[in-house]
């Protein structure tokens, strides 16, 4: 993240963490991203001219794990917020995936932009 501030604390679960705010720089929003869809978002970033407005925050507590995240970006009235909370670290989980997780925007779909 850039440009992070600490936002704070609050108890959650019992626990209390800190809430952290921040950017994602384009290398960090398509780290490990599939190639087809980094692709898109390149295009996005060239046509922007800059980095696409990506706002994150992430909770952490006391052991300095993560225990949510929570990720938006406007970029012309198309809204996305994905979060995420994370517990009991270590234990095996099943995601079933929808059958289309992407919506077209303007010739644009994937991950960020859906």
């Amino acid at each position: 993240m850039r440009n992070v501030s600490e936002e704070g604390t609050q108890t959650v679960g019992g626990v209390r963490i800190s809430r952290y705010r921040g950017t994602l720089d384009h290398t960090a929003l398509t780290y490990r991203m599939a190639a087809d869809v980094r692709d898109e978002v390149d295009r996005a970033r060239k046509l922007l001219g800059d980095d696409l407005p990506v706002f994150t925050e992430v909770w952490v507590d006391p052991q300095g794990m993560v225990s949510r995240t929570r990720t938006k970006l406007n970029l012309a009235g198309a809204q996305m917020t994905m979060a995420l909370s994370l517990s009991d670290i270590g234990t095996p989980v099943e995601v079933d995936v929808p059958a289309s997780a992407t919506v077209p925007v303007d010739g644009f779909s994937g991950y960020f932009l859906g």
